[in-house]
């Protein structure tokens, strides 16, 4: 169980993202990296889609620094959501068949 506190809040939440995968949409900057940050602290591994690659893997690495797993894509956001798509699905897929066998998760 992976949980997460707001800033200044005292209580925690346990947003039950262990394992889950997400795309975030405007990671880079803001909201959309807050909310990576949140995610990714709280088990799920996020595919970070912006504009500006550079602010979106200063967002990746925080990701990684908490321990969560993290890929980017910047670009148009139509390409760049398909492809963080499938990188999401991909990236579940092989938790899921590595935590099956026992192995160790990416």
């Amino acid at each position: 169980m992976s949980t997460a506190a707001s800033a200044g809040a005292s209580s925690v939440i346990d947003l039950a993202l262990d394992g889950a995968s997400v795309v975030v949409t405007g990671a880079g900057s803001g909201i959309g990296a807050a909310t990576a940050r949140l995610l990714g602290a709280a088990g799920a591994s996020v595919a970070l889609v912006g504009r500006r690659a550079e602010l979106l893997e200063k967002t990746a690495e925080e990701v990684r620094a908490t321990g969560g797993l993290a890929v980017t894509r910047a670009g148009s956001m139509d390409a760049a959501m398909a492809k963080a798509t499938v990188m999401a699905k991909a990236t579940a897929t092989v938790t899921a068949t590595t935590d099956r066998t026992g192995g160790a998760a990416p």
